[in-house]
């Protein structure tokens, strides 16, 4: 008969188990995200004829997971919308963030409404509904953490109950702030 010490160290459990300390602890290796320039993607986004379309940049396959993902943790895609027309997202996600590459709309999720233009940032509470709606042909490069959460098996914040609040970064004061650092003294 075995000890129940034995029987514990071969356990499935005692297998998992990583002991960490100082001449090891950082001698872990990710796995390796695969290279993909999403060149189809891209030129789908740009092209005018695509019309209203969300083109994701999915490397599932290459990642090996069931759910769309550009790396482990993030999920980017193009949103790319007509003058006059609007695009409804819902992600599960704990936040959304968009790069203004061209074209200007404005974009609500919840209370909050973002006026945006070309070069603009702005970021949204996940779990919420988000309306993109564009005054003129517009390009956004979406940004979520959609593939962490369903990794984790976890749900997006319920509306108003997020960690991340609504923030919108205009592209003049983008370039007005890059203009400080770029006029400090080189040394």
């Amino acid at each position: 008969m075995q000890t129940a010490a034995k029987a514990t160290d071969e356990s499935v459990y005692a297998q998992r188990a990583q002991y960490h300390d100082p001449e090891n602890a950082f001698m872990f290796k990710w796995s390796p995200v695969p290279r993909r320039q999403f060149l189809a993607e891209r030129d789908r986004a740009m092209d005018p004829a695509t019309g209203t379309a969300e083109i994701l940049l999915d490397s599932s396959d290459a990642l090996v997971t069931d759910y769309p993902a550009t790396t482990p943790m993030i999920l980017c895609r193009y949103l790319r919308i007509v003058a006059g027309e609007h695009i409804d997202c819902k992600y599960c996600a704990s936040g959304e963030s968009y790069y203004v590459m061209s074209g200007a709309g404005e974009s609500q999720n919840g209370d909050d409404r973002i006026v945006w233009g070309a070069g603009d940032l702005f970021c949204f509470p996940g779990g919420g509904a988000t309306s993109h709606l564009a005054s003129e042909d517009a390009l956004l490069f979406a940004i979520t953490n959609e593939p962490q959460l369903a990794f984790e098996k976890l749900e997006a914040p319920k509306p108003g109950e997020a960690v991340l609040k609504t923030v919108h970064f205009p592209a003049a004061e983008i370039a007005r702030r890059f203009e400080v650092v770029y006029a400090r003294p080189k040394t």
